[in-house]
């Protein structure tokens, strides 16, 4: 994924976003497909919870501790390493999964689905990085909250749509 151009990584998300909006109003004809679709979206955050702490976590070795504490660092230093965008937007992709998801798998009865999947994300996402601060597992950014916090945001989209 991480070397696919941007604009198929962006293509793929408006694409993901269209396809889980039109599940969801295939699911909702018969109570069966509904309890299905539910029960696909928890496998699959659940898959996602998974394979974010391998690959932000469980893959990395201990180094060096880096820490960019101050919001949109990232942002500034991209302007001299461009190549910083594309991880910016590998961070947006990552936790956009969980935003498509998690709405979907949470029990109809909860309200603002929306908004708690997004603040579960950006716990998780601070829950990563502390980790990886503590433990000196790669770099512990703010950044990286802001651009996972924005991937869920954007992957609860097709909640809304749907809903609306």
């Amino acid at each position: 994924i991480y070397i696919q151009p941007l604009s198929k990584i962006i293509f793929a998300m408006f694409l993901l976003i269209i396809l889980w909006t039109k599940a969801n109003q295939w699911s909702n004809i018969t109570d069966r497909r509904k309890k299905l679709w539910k029960i696909a979206n928890g496998i699959a955050w659940l898959t996602m919870i998974f394979a974010i702490i391998m690959i932000t976590i469980s893959s990395r070795t201990e180094g060096v501790l880096q820490v960019h504490w101050t919001p949109f660092h990232s942002f500034r230093e991209a302007k001299f390493q461009p190549e910083l965008y594309r991880s910016m937007l590998m961070n947006v992709f990552l936790f956009f999964p969980l935003g498509l998801t998690l709405p979907y798998a949470l029990p109809e009865k909860w309200n603002r689905k929306g908004l708690l999947t997004i603040f579960l994300a950006l716990g998780f996402s601070i829950g990563i990085e502390l980790v990886q601060y503590h433990f000196h597992l790669g770099r512990a950014e703010t950044d990286d909250v802001i651009c996972n916090t924005l991937g869920c945001i954007i992957g609860t989209m097709s909640y809304r749509v749907s809903t609306k």
